[in-house]
């Protein structure tokens, strides 16, 4: 979901909520709270604890500008990870008044991880704080790079406002929220063209293989080839397969332009029981 908020604004509606494009079983359009996209993010992306703030570097962008002694805390990781994320940007605004930060994050670990980024807009003095914004990337492999997109900044700043990273959570990403192992449910993801919009979706097929009536949340990287690059992530949202049954289902849609060879890659399957 790294490039969703800023590229899809016309799946966010006026409450700022995430709207979920009908699957291709024939289900509805439904919609779910930006708080509880974010939530879901973190809960199936990240887990850990404990918080403690260490010194670390902040490496800017063209529009960035730290000044020396500027510390950026570790967040809810146990590890210092500033190093992980580098070249903030504050792009242009866009056609609908708003602007996002642009980073570059590489995994210095040695897990698969997620990552949650606290990004300042401020003077270049540091004097004032414009506005504050987070950015997401999830399921990144150990040595994976990705350029993910802030949620919007609707707030009208300096032209020459600076971003500058406050805080760098890097958390191992968990195998998903179910307690069994589900991934065998999910096959044949499939990166689908260019539709008329402009975007592109993932197509799963889901087959319930437990004895209950179940809900799965898919998580799918976009990637290359040889997995060095991470271009963007979805997730398909299946609800209320009976056992034995089978869906084809459609991800949320891929904004970023992604390269001919991009490849789609299930990263984690949750499969709970529906109540």
């Amino acid at each position: 979901m790294s490039g969703l908020y800023h590229e899809r604004m016309d799946l966010v509606d006026k409450n700022y909520r995430l709207k979920f494009p009908g699957h291709a079983n024939g289900n509805s359009e439904r919609v779910l709270p930006l708080r509880m996209t974010i939530a879901f993010a973190l809960l199936v992306g990240l887990t850990g604890c404990a918080s403690t703030t260490t010194s670390g570097s902040d490496s800017s962008g063209t529009a960035s500008s730290v000044e020396p002694g500027n510390s950026v805390s570790q967040g809810i990781g146990s590890q210092d990870a500033s190093a992980d994320v580098t070249n903030p940007v504050l792009g242009t605004t866009d056609a609908l008044g708003f602007r996002a930060v642009t980073v570059t994050v590489t995994n210095n670990s040695s897990k698969r991880s997620g990552y949650l980024i606290d990004i300042s807009v401020e003077s270049p003095d540091g004097a004032t704080q414009y506005d504050t914004t987070i950015v997401t990337a999830s399921n990144l492999e150990p040595g994976q790079t990705t350029t993910s997109n802030s949620l919007p900044i609707t707030k009208e700043v300096p032209a020459d406002a600076v971003p500058v990273v406050k805080s760098v959570s890097r958390l191992a990403s968990s195998g998903g929220i179910g307690s069994q192992d589900a991934s065998a449910d999910v096959t044949n993801p499939v990166l689908g063209a260019t539709d008329a919009l402009g975007f592109r979706a993932v197509t799963v097929t889901a087959t319930n293989n437990s004895s209950q009536r179940s809900n799965y949340l898919i998580e799918v990287s976009i990637e290359s080839p040889d997995g060095a690059t991470q271009y963007d992530t979805t997730i398909v949202a299946v609800s209320n397969l009976e056992p034995g049954q089978t869906a084809n289902s459609d991800a949320l849609p891929i904004a970023k332009e992604v390269p001919a060879d991009a490849v789609p890659v299930v990263k984690s399957v949750s499969r709970l029981a529906s109540s």
